[in-house]
């Protein structure tokens, strides 16, 4: 049993210090911290591992003291507040990476047809590689970086010990465990000591200690970086999948219901903890992957009828529109805005700061994927006459001309969002969060004329009708000119801010200069070498984040997925290349939308949490972005903290730390891939803040 570095990878077939069979210069191993810091209102992570030549069971035992004085015990109450355990589990990687072109190990991926597949590697022609997917050259980038050939097993999941002192069994080969100690005002400041004890069922107790040292501070004000990660409201996307459930079958609980509302506040107090400062509000339109889901605000449609449309025929005649649109067009809509309170509410207990209402349109300015509503004749009718219709379907048949689909889009921006917007303004108020709440109009937008008018247009709508209310929306095409005066809070793609500027040199002060304001970042299946946080590629591609936002400057870092499974809800969900033992342990390469594994998304890019009975759990990866939100939270402190004659000097260490760690700025590539070098930095600015 040793202590153990938080950011080297760990493998169960691998001893941990060992660097046998690795791929060359993809990681540097490190030793373990000769110390941890605690911080008040902070839990301390501090990682360990056991060897073992044979499968067996031992009772772990953790306190930490001081003048052999328990202040704090694994388990067990005491002065202190409860130290907790968790095992890593491993996780499964069936292919390595390869942006979101990922497939099993050995294949790539291949144009057949309108469709993307994946085929031998050794049949694989090039100029058969489907669009948007890496060429050869990016390949090789990327491959420089990989930590592993996959098939092979990770350690990222981190499943809670509830009893350590009932024996845990441990497999063969090399386990890695996490304490949390948490650091209260009730320990003394200065050098504490954490022992950890192993003892085997039938062998000799072993036995590590680690200095933990608490200073004054406070953890106030955390993270001072905003971490917006999305997470899915889906009920099966917020536990387990039981034993004997099909992967196309219902567990997690009714939409809205009590069970469902639980695995939400406990995910919302997860990830609060983890650092997630942004919560993603659903709104009005429903989730796509979802079994007979719900949106979180209910639409009510006022018709003035009793019957259903059933004349769906998308064939105008006359010059008159057809008959849906037609009927459309007179409706009224109501809103019930009661869950949407409560989830403002749970993830406000919860610690979150920031609301992001989803987008309003998708693509180019099309509508969203599912919008539906109950029909009622009146606003007094007590009951509906028909329940989830879609009324503004975005497509109806073949005969449809896309100037049908186009007066959709117009009844929805120009009727239904300027209801819809002024009473979600009111609600805004009651929930207390004026000035927390931001709207998403569209997602990584089209740079085309057309698309960009119809940004323009639905910006146009939120600054109208939400009040100082700001809009906030991912760019992943250099745009940001055409969107300066449309755009409160852009989401520049990192390979924009990096890389770009081999071909636009000027392109950060551009940006600084159209955007004055707050700026956030984020990253989707980077290529090039880039941090991606998959399970394959090095594990400070999470923590050089905190250091990514100090080098640029930026207030934020976004990203799509917590814990995007996408289970299938079709009964034949065969061609989705899905396996019936599907779970994210077992298959890491993300689902694509549809639910479809080949190729699909890098390993692990869906998710940073993992499903477990009691609801979600955290992993490696999430801890260790939570590392970097530390280290920027502390170099922030410690910039202010240098002061006085010193305080050139003191800050010239800071940028010199800086420029270790993130290296060349204009290669996203190019950040230390060494434990140590962060290691060595949080002690500088521990240093700066104890003087």
């Amino acid at each position: 049993m040793a202590f153990a570095n938080l950011h080297n990878p760990y493998f169960s077939d691998r001893l941990p210090a060992s660097a046998a069979g690795r791929e060359a210069a993809s990681y540097v191993l490190a030793p373990a911290p000769s110390r941890y810091f605690g911080i008040e209102g902070d839990t301390v992570a501090v990682p360990f591992t056991v060897v073992s030549s044979s499968a067996h069971s031992a009772v772990f035992s953790a306190e930490l003291s001081r003048d052999n004085v328990v202040l704090a015990r694994l388990g067990l109450p005491a002065p202190g507040d409860q130290i907790s355990l968790f095992r890593a589990l491993d996780v499964r990687v069936e292919g390595n990476s390869n942006a979101n072109c990922s497939c099993p190990a050995g294949g790539l991926p291949q144009t057949s047809g309108s469709k993307r597949v994946c085929v031998e590697a050794a049949a694989a022609e090039e100029q058969l590689t489907p669009r948007g997917c890496p060429n050869a050259e990016e390949r090789r980038k990327t491959a420089a970086v990989l930590i592993r050939r996959a098939p092979f097993s990770i350690k990222d999941a981190l499943e809670p010990v509830a009893d350590p002192a009932t024996p845990v069994s441990l497999s063969a080969g090399t386990e890695l465990f996490v304490l949390d100690v948490p650091i209260s005002g009730k320990l003394p400041k200065g050098d504490l000591r954490l022992r950890i004890t192993v003892k085997p069922a039938d062998g000799e107790a072993k036995t590590a200690e680690m200095p933990l040292r608490v200073l004054s501070l406070r953890l106030e004000q955390f993270p001072s970086l905003d971490l917006s990660y999305w997470m899915s409201e889906d009920p099966r996307d917020l536990v387990a999948r039981p034993d004997g459930v099909p992967l196309n079958g219902r567990w997690g609980g009714e939409w809205w219901g009590s069970e469902h509302w639980g695995h939400l506040e406990r995910a919302a107090r997860l990830l609060a903890g983890l650092g997630v400062t942004n919560t993603l509000v659903p709104l009005f339109v429903r989730s796509p992957f979802g079994i007979d889901a719900q949106a979180l605000i209910p639409v009510r449609c006022i018709t003035g009828d009793d019957v259903a449309p059933t004349d769906t025929s998308a064939v105008a005649e006359r010059g008159r529109p057809p008959p849906l649109n037609a009927a459309i067009a007179s409706w009224r809509f109501e809103f019930d805005f009661a869950r949407f309170q409560r989830w403002v509410s749970i993830f406000k207990a919860a610690g979150f700061r920031r609301f992001e209402g989803a987008h309003l349109f998708a693509n180019g300015g099309k509508l969203p994927a599912v919008l539906e509503c109950d029909l009622y004749t009146n606003r007094f009718a007590p009951a509906p006459y028909a329940r989830r219709f879609q009324f503004l379907p975005v497509s109806r048949d073949g005969a449809e001309s896309e100037s049908e689909q186009r007066l959709r889009e117009s009844i929805y921006r120009e009727s239904f969002l300027p209801t819809f917007l002024p009473l979600l303004e009111k609600e805004i108020d009651k929930a207390g969060i004026a000035g927390q709440y931001w709207q998403h109009v569209i997602d990584e937008n089209a740079s085309t004329d057309e698309a960009v008018a119809a940004y323009a247009a639905g910006a146009e709508l939120v600054h109208k009708y939400l009040r100082g209310v700001q809009t906030i929306d991912a760019i992943n095409k250099y745009e940001a000119p055409r969107y300066a005066s449309l755009l409160d809070i852009p989401v520049m793609h990192l390979f924009l801010i990096y890389d770009d500027q081999v071909r636009r040199g000027s392109i950060r002060k551009e940006i600084d200069a159209l955007f004055p304001g707050r700026k956030y970042f984020y990253n989707t299946a980077l290529r090039a070498g880039g941090p991606n946080r998959f399970l394959d590629t090095n594990p400070l591609d999470s923590r050089v984040h905190g250091w990514l936002a100090l080098e640029t400057g930026y207030d934020g870092f976004l990203y799509w997925a917590a814990n995007v499974y996408r289970y299938p809800v079709v009964s034949d969900y065969s061609a989705t290349g899905r396996s019936p033992d599907w779970s994210p342990y077992l298959f890491s390469q993300g689902p694509r939308p549809g639910g479809f594994v080949a190729p699909a998304y890098g390993a692990g890019g869906n998710w940073l949490l993992y499903p477990a009975p009691a609801g979600l759990t955290d992993s490696l990866r999430a801890r260790r972005l939570r590392d970097g939100l530390l280290d920027h939270w502390l170099y922030l402190r410690a910039w202010r903290h240098c002061e006085g004659a010193n305080q050139a000097a003191c800050r010239a260490k800071l940028i010199g730390v800086k420029a270790r760690l993130t290296r060349d700025p204009s290669t996203i590539a190019d950040f230390s891939r060494d434990p140590g070098d962060y290691d060595n930095a949080r002690e500088l600015m521990i240093g700066i803040l104890e003087n």
